[in-house]
């Protein structure tokens, strides 16, 4: 599923969720809310002859976006929805049946630069899929540049890393981001991460893997990637009280430039 809106960043995530479902040999829906406010909208005519029109004018913008994808993507089964709501209510609804989410990081609203608008952080925030968070177009041969991920040594350590190696298998490098206490502080953790890269490096030996340990504020060493590499692949715990994103996840989202996927995980990672 990827949520649009007529705004370039959606289009943008929509031809990046394209690609992905053809990957994946999934379906594709693009949803758009429809939002009307109750003073209507300027230029337009006031009343129900106004929202008909922003209606009808929302459906063909839509549309020939569904049309486009399909064209390039015949063998992807692409559809279109325009719900009624705000855009976090709908995109958020939307998610329930959907294996993954695409969103821009900015709508029509955005004022600009790398941080993610509301209703990204929100989806994010709240959703039981994993969620892309697309920033920038990328050439028309598909995403080039390495990926970064996050790991402290957790129980979804080896998930994290076996996502992130199957996305770097497209993209080129993968650089490992420790964020595991120290070995002299939490040295099974410290293990527990080194085991795993054995291992990833085991089943993927034609990959350049390259562990960092990180240093800093939660999230600043890939912040600082962000800019070298076209993908962050990041853990968001699941709550099951007061969902939140973690300093760490928050820090890229906020001020990071390239894509993100963040992972729904039973445990903190």
């Amino acid at each position: 599923m990827c949520g649009v809106d007529g705004s370039q960043h959606a289009a943008d995530a929509s031809w990046a969720a394209a690609r992905a479902a053809a990957r994946l040999g999934l379906g594709l829906q693009l949803v758009r809310a429809f939002d009307w406010p109750p003073g209507g909208i300027p230029g337009l005519p006031a009343g129900d002859l106004g929202r008909v029109v922003a209606r009808r004018s929302a459906l063909g913008e839509l549309f020939r976006l569904v049309d486009s994808v399909a064209a390039v993507h015949p063998a992807t089964a692409a559809a279109g929805a325009l719900t009624d709501g705000t855009a976090l209510e709908v995109l958020t609804a939307a998610t329930a049946t959907a294996a993954l989410t695409v969103v821009g990081a900015q709508g029509q609203s955005a004022p600009g630069g790398p941080r993610a608008g509301s209703v990204a952080l929100g989806i994010t925030r709240t959703t039981l899929c994993p969620v892309l968070v697309h920033r920038a177009a990328v050439p028309a041969g598909g995403e080039v540049g390495g990926v970064a991920v996050s790991v402290d040594g957790g129980p979804a350590t080896a998930r994290l890393l076996d996502v992130a190696a199957r996305s770097a298998g497209r993209r080129g490098d993968l650089v490992v981001v420790d964020d595991s206490p120290s070995d002299r502080v939490a040295p099974d953790s410290w293990a527990a991460v080194g085991e795993a890269l054995l291992a990833l490096r085991a089943a993927h030996p034609d990959l350049r893997i390259t562990r960092r340990r990180h240093r800093g504020l939660p999230g600043s060493m890939l912040v600082e990637l962000s800019v070298s590499v076209s993908l962050i692949v990041v853990g968001r715990a699941l709550e099951s009280t007061r969902p939140h994103l973690s300093a760490r996840v928050g820090a890229v989202l906020r001020r990071g430039t390239c894509s993100t996927l963040v992972v729904p995980l039973d445990r903190h990672v």
